[in-house]
């Protein structure tokens, strides 16, 4: 009976080596994969003149590239955000390169200071991108 145990014992260290070795080869590929994926997304504000009233824009704000779908998009208007009820937005849709994007606008005055504040989670620093005239 102990001749048994102990070939238990070894087999059972010999599977827990093969096991370490094949999950340190995951982790070792997942840390070549996470500067892709930690990637900041690109950001574009960009904005349309109305035809009939030429004082108001439509602006939008655009982020594209980025790999999860738990980005925080707000518009400012003279630093302060704009209420969701008066954005439209595309919600989180896919790209064709497994990267998502996201697109909201609103309308606003030629005259108001506005920005897009982005905050993707794999990036530490929040995106803003000013709109100028």
């Amino acid at each position: 009976r102990f001749k048994r145990i102990c070939r238990r014992g070894a087999q059972k260290r010999l599977w827990v080596n093969v096991f370490v070795d094949i999950f340190t080869g995951f982790i070792e590929q997942a840390d070549e994969l996470i500067p892709v994926f930690s990637a900041p997304p690109d950001v574009y504000v960009f904005a349309n003149m109305y035809i009939r009233d030429k004082n108001k824009l439509k602006l939008t704000c655009m982020a594209t590239g980025f790999y999860f779908k738990d980005v925080i998009m707000t518009i400012r208007k003279n630093r302060t955000p704009v209420p969701e009820d008066e954005i439209e937005s595309t919600q989180i849709r896919p790209n064709e390169d497994g990267t998502f994007q996201l697109t909201k606008s609103v309308e606003i005055s030629k005259d108001d200071e506005v920005d897009c504040f982005v905050s993707p989670r794999t990036y530490k620093e929040p995106i803003i991108i000013k709109w100028g005239n």
